[in-house]
């Protein structure tokens, strides 16, 4: 019988052939497992793999967060690769191992990238496997091998972004176990694969996936970490450290999922980091940025292996670079997560010095704001000027409550500081942001200029009518008025030289002054004086006279504000129009002549000038001829009682420059009456000066009535009359008796009452050495009062005409009647004129005017519930379902 062949030896299966290059002493463990289930009868493979797996798994803990099981370790060796192609793939890419490479084989790499394009779903397995082999090769500090599988995830995410839902688990466990390394050169490589992870993701997974989320946070952490500032270690390694921290943060900035998701943890973190970095090098500022943005990338350091001299102004200016891309690609809540971390920084840790640099840093991110969410900063720091509701602290940490370590440090330095020193502190730097805010062309959108006027003005009188009450100062309002008209030259005013709380409430001036630049509609500026002047509450007599005072500086900084802005800013007359905004009517400034009686020289010195201002613009403003039939003819009465008044009282003043400042006062007023009434006024005015005549003349009151019949004559074209008063001028100024105080008051705009030096000794032995004063010789007298009849009623009314003299005699008479019949006749003009403002101010806005008081901290908590949603109780609402 033919025996049959012999049967050919079976190949050797692979894991036969894998035990002869197995370790010779693996692990007891392992050995103990093996003979475990060999006495139980299993297979060999199964007892060989109990023995390879723990040996593998062994040599570093399971640092992946990839959803693969550990087994996949076994793909590592060359044997069981073979049979897996993305794993034959990655490793192909691998140089040599004693080559020193750290770059990839390009050919390889380029299979590699097209195997995951044609293959999307396979980039879940070939992220495993990266990942795992970083992790082992991390644990063995193989950091060539390290860098090249870095590398590989770079060119993955560079090729393969719009996938990269399929492996971004992998790329962040990988990125979070090489910067635990600590190794400079490894984080170079990993902060390079992270900018270009951000580039590429898009954060439509973060609000789903959880683990994603917190991964990714984590790693925003620890750049953030890299980026603060170390004062107690400052070498080359740190400040690498530090430069890669701010490419990250730059990556996350610019990266589309830090708006696309709620990043109510991520923000925080960020501009928390950048703005310590910015504060650690005070002396680059804003406009360092453009510099260095041009000659370094942002990404530049991680990305190529000679990096820049590195340096704390450096480091600064790509803080402000990150800083000033959050600000202009966040929109909506995210803005004002930005804003309020950034005071919450500034309130706990700069405790709000130096000044200018925390003004310069909410400026720059206002400036770069979208119109639509600048309302924010503007709703923020006027929370922080009343020390109402501050943005409540995060929860940087997502854990317990109470177990948030950045938030017990800022508390407790809040405890340790020195509470009156911090409010005073922050006090006056919210205020020099809100004049730097207001005095600057930004577009005021959700938030109306009279909210914040009330609040402003609110604040202002709570605080001067303190404990300690605060008295104005004329030379430091100057100072304040140069900055709010020129926000060119607000740096270099003296205003800044000035410290305490005396130039913080100028600087509140200034703000409030700029409010009134910002003109979006035609009655604005009229609600605005009316509201001003309601404050002053003219009819109670137990107002003081510093409040007024404050009121009064506050309502010349808004007149003078509007006035210079429209001036340079129209270019015709419908221009003008539009920004001035129309015409005050006499109605709502009218109250302001009851305090051209006060016994405050300074209170009537700061009245005539607002009323000038006041009459000014209305003369400026576009009207037509019948404008001003539509005065009340009782206040017009009343008005020039109020005048003739002022002037009756004048004549008796000392020192004789208090007198000359009392007719410098009334003639302007009058003047301006003049050139905004016009024919109708001439009548009044000559009323007004015949009335209040002295019983002896003066060089002051004869410049008066030169500049009152100036402007009649002008008023009414009467050439004849016009070169009578120049000619009696000319020979009154020879002779000496002139002021040439009233005639500088007069005619130059630019010349406010406030600034006569009334206690001058140079200008009392000026004036009482005049002609017409009683210390003169008789015969030098005698022509110095033929001079001043020049000016006198009578010769007026002879140049004017008959028709002039015999309705001034009507006019006269009816005048009479009327003051006759009054018991009272102060007291009926003020009951008059105080009755028009109310009656003006009930009409225009019943909410400011009328009503119960409140305070600064109540409007500012209402402006806020309605401008913005409460997103921090949404965050937390969110905190407590995690």
């Amino acid at each position: 019988m033919q025996q049959p062949p012999l049967a050919r030896a079976a190949p050797t299966p692979p894991h036969l052939a894998l035990s002869a290059s197995l370790p010779p002493t693996p692990c007891a463990s392992s050995l103990a497992l093996g003979a475990t289930r060999r006495k139980r009868g299993q297979s060999v493979r199964k007892a060989l793999g109990c023995i390879l797996y723990p040996c593998l798994a062994c040599l570093r803990p399971q640092l992946s967060t990839s959803t693969h099981p550990p087994a996949d370790f076994i793909l590592f060796h060359p044997l069981f690769r073979r049979y897996v192609k993305h794993a034959t793939l990655i490793e192909r890419c691998f140089p040599p191992e004693k080559s020193g490479e750290t770059t990839p084989n390009s050919n390889e790499l380029s299979y590699l990238i097209y195997y995951a394009q044609s293959k999307p779903a396979k980039l879940t397995k070939v992220g495993a496997y990266l990942s795992k082999r970083i992790a082992r090769d991390t644990h063995k500090s193989r950091r060539p091998d390290v860098l090249i599988s870095l590398r590989i995830f770079g060119s993955l995410l560079d090729s393969c972004g719009r996938d990269l839902h399929f492996f971004a688990k992998d790329v962040l466990g990988s990125l979070d176990t090489v910067l635990a390394a600590n190794d400079p050169e490894l984080a170079k490589a990993a902060t390079h694969a992270f900018a270009l992870f951000c580039r590429s993701h898009t954060g439509a997974a973060l609000a789903i996936d959880r683990d994603l989320r917190h991964m990714y946070t984590r790693l925003i952490k620890t750049f953030a970490l890299y980026a603060h500032p170390k004062t107690d270690i400052k070498d080359a390694s740190s400040t690498q450290m530090a430069a890669l921290g701010l490419c990250a943060l730059q990556a996350v900035a610019e990266s589309q999922a830090t708006y696309a998701a709620e990043s109510y943890y991520e923000l925080p973190r960020i501009v928390r980091a950048v703005v310590s970095r910015i504060t650690s090098a005070p002396g680059s500022g804003s406009g360092a940025v453009q510099a260095a943005a041009a000659e370094y990338q942002v990404a530049s350091v991680a990305a190529t292996d000679a990096a820049p001299a590195l340096d704390a102004e450096l480091l600064a200016s790509w803080a402000w670079r990150c800083l000033e891309t959050l600000v202009q690609k966040s929109h909506g809540q995210h803005s004002r997560i930005i804003i309020s971390e950034i005071f919450r920084y500034l309130d706990s840790q700069l405790l709000w010095l130096p000044t200018q640099l925390c003004v310069e840093i909410v400026t720059a991110v206002i400036g770069r704001l979208q119109t639509q969410d600048q309302n924010m900063v503007i709703v923020e720091t006027l929370a922080f000027l009343t020390d109402g509701t501050l943005s409540s602290h995060l929860y940087l940490e997502v854990g317990p409550k109470g177990q948030n370590s950045m938030l017990s440090e800022i508390e407790s330095s809040g405890k340790d500081a020195d509470g009156s020193m911090k409010t005073a502190n922050r006090r006056a730097c919210v205020i020099r942001i809100l004049e730097s805010m207001f005095c600057r062309p930004y577009v005021l959108v959700g938030i109306s200029v009279m909210e914040a006027l009330n609040v402003l003005v609110t604040f202002l009188l709570e605080t001067v009518a303190g404990e300690q009450p605060v008295a104005p100062d004329y030379a430091v309002f100057v100072s304040a008025l140069a900055a709010a008209t020129d926000p060119s030259a607000a740096a270099d005013s003296s205003l800044n030289q000035c410290s305490g709380s005396l130039a913080d409430y100028y600087h509140l001036l200034a703000a409030i002054g700029g409010l009134a630049t910002h003109q979006y509609y035609s009655c604005q500026l009229a609600d605005m004086v009316g509201y001003l002047i309601s404050k002053m509450s003219l009819g109670d007599e137990s107002v003081s006279a510093e409040r007024r005072q404050w009121l009064l500086q506050a309502l010349y900084m808004v007149l003078r504000c509007t006035n210079g802005e429209t001036a340079g800013a129209a270019q015709d007359l419908s221009e003008l129009q539009a920004c001035a905004g129309a015409s005050l009517s006499l109605d709502i400034f009218a109250p302001l002549f009851t305090l051209l009686t006060s016994d405050c020289w300074e209170l009537r010195a700061q009245t005539a000038d607002c009323l000038v201002d006041i009459l000014r613009h209305n003369c400026s403003s576009y009207r037509d001829s019948s404008w001003p039939s539509v005065w009340s003819p009782a206040l017009v009465d009343a008005v020039h009682r109020k005048l003739e008044a002022l002037l009756a009282s004048a004549h008796d003043q000392q020192p004789l420059a208090l007198r000359s400042a009392t007719y410098s006062a009334a003639a302007s007023v009058l003047k301006e009456l003049l050139s905004v009434r016009g024919a109708e006024g001439i009548q009044d005015a000559i009323w007004v000066v015949d009335e209040s005549a002295p019983a002896q003349e003066n060089s002051s009151w004869v410049s008066l009535m030169a500049m009152v019949w100036t402007k009649v004559a002008g008023v009414q074209s009467n050439v004849a009359f016009e070169r009578h008063v120049g000619s009696a001028s000319k020979e009154a100024q020879d002779s000496g008796c002139w002021d040439a105080l009233v005639e500088e008051t007069c005619l130059q705009s630019a010349r406010r009452i406030m600034a006569i030096p009334v206690n001058s000794e140079l200008l009392n032995e000026q004036l009482a050495a005049s002609p017409l004063s009683n210390a003169a010789d008789a015969g030098v007298q005698i022509r110095a009062r033929d001079i001043a009849r020049k000016f006198s009623v009578k010769t007026a009314l002879e140049f004017l005409g008959q028709d002039s003299l015999s309705q001034y005699a009507s006019t006269k008479a009816e005048k009479a009647k009327h003051k006759k019949a009054s018991t009272d006749a102060t007291t009926l003009v003020d009951r008059v004129l105080c009755g028009a403002g109310s009656a003006a101010g009930a009409s225009s806005d019943d909410d400011l005017y009328s009503g119960p008081a409140v305070s600064a901290l109540e409007q500012i908590n209402g402006i806020r519930a309605r401008v913005s949603v409460d997103w921090e109780a949404q965050m937390q609402q969110r905190h407590d379902s995690l």
